[in-house]
């Protein structure tokens, strides 16, 4: 398999900004992907999931799901909006600071989740794009 990170920043007031994320089979069978979580590496239970996209979404009473089947040469992908991925690290943040832990997290912390063909799959966001994200905060600030 193969994953991509890629960031779009605000284009206008109805595209805000966000981070894109796919995995391309790239294997000659077929490959079942399971839900998509995103963690702090010190903290991986605190994460959250990240619905949407060609994912698996659990729902039902118990969170039940299926996983989601994807074909040779096939991709699948989720956008996370920036928003979400900055309320998700200042309140990360605020609890590590209740603790009295450590302080500042950044999106460098942070790693995707999933398991792929049977195999725990754990990607952290490239610097590339975390330099971009942190651009565009502060482009967000500025406009508020």
């Amino acid at each position: 398999f193969r994953s991509t990170f890629n960031f779009h920043e605000r284009r206008n007031e109805a595209n805000p900004p966000k981070l894109w994320f796919s995995i391309t089979n790239r294997g000659r069978s077929s490959a079942l992907v399971d839900i998509l979580t995103l963690s702090d590496y010190k903290n991986t239970d605190s994460g959250f999931l990240v619905s949407g996209g060609g994912f698996p979404i659990p729902s039902g009473p118990d969170g039940d799901y299926e996983l989601v089947e994807v074909k040779p040469g096939d991709t699948i992908s989720i956008v996370i909006p920036l928003e979400h991925l900055e309320n998700h690290r200042a309140n990360l943040e605020a609890e590590l600071a209740e603790s009295g832990s450590r302080k500042d997290v950044s999106f460098r912390d942070f790693y995707i989740t999933t398991n792929f063909s049977g195999r725990e799959f754990k990607k952290k966001i490239p610097r590339r794009v975390v330099k971009k994200m942190k651009r565009a905060l502060a482009e967000e600030e500025t406009l508020q």
